[in-house]
């Protein structure tokens, strides 16, 4: 989506080019945006299921293989910091008092079709291509009641704010 929005939109292109930028919070963007007296505008969130999101994230860096990541799902919940899931995806659009902004959500679980938004709004029909794609099952044959709750403790606020829950197939 960073990648589209900078080629479609000049999105970001005042952000550093360290590593990450694409995955800032909205808080440390608006510092940056505040610094250069700039309004963010349109800030464009992609949102997905917490629980699909660990999985995620845990078969990415077992793809890099990262030596800190263990090869047990269930031992990187319980026994590692979640490497960049650890951070709340609300993070990414609260707002400061001093820059408002419209905030469009999308759905990772519906990108497709909420994509259509976004390509509207940049009058542009190149569709959105997809990196770091990582191959695992359907999320919920990883869990157990142990993992599902270290979640639901940890994003709680994801979870009830964006309205997902644990589904199984």
């Amino acid at each position: 989506m960073s990648d589209w929005l900078k080629t479609h939109a000049h999105a970001t292109d005042f952000l550093p080019l360290s590593f990450g930028s694409m995955h800032w919070e909205f808080s440390k963007i608006n510092r940056q945006m505040r610094s250069r007296r700039l309004n963010p505008g349109i800030v464009v969130v992609v949102v997905r299921n917490p629980y699909d999101r660990l999985v995620s994230t845990w078969a990415y860096y077992r793809r890099r293989k990262k030596s800190w990541c263990p090869e047990n799902f269930r031992d990187f919940v319980l026994n590692t910091s979640w490497g960049n899931a650890k951070r709340l995806q609300t993070s990414f659009f609260r707002f400061s008092e001093t820059i408002q902004s419209e905030t469009i959500v999308l759905r990772f679980e519906s990108l497709a079709t909420d994509f259509r938004e976004i390509q509207s709004l940049c009058n542009s029909n190149e569709p959105l291509t997809i990196k770091n794609k990582s191959e695992h099952e359907h999320y919920s044959s990883y869990y157990d009641a142990e993992t599902i709750n270290a979640v639901r403790k940890k994003h709680g606020m994801d979870l009830r704010l964006l309205g997902y829950n644990f589904e199984s197939i």
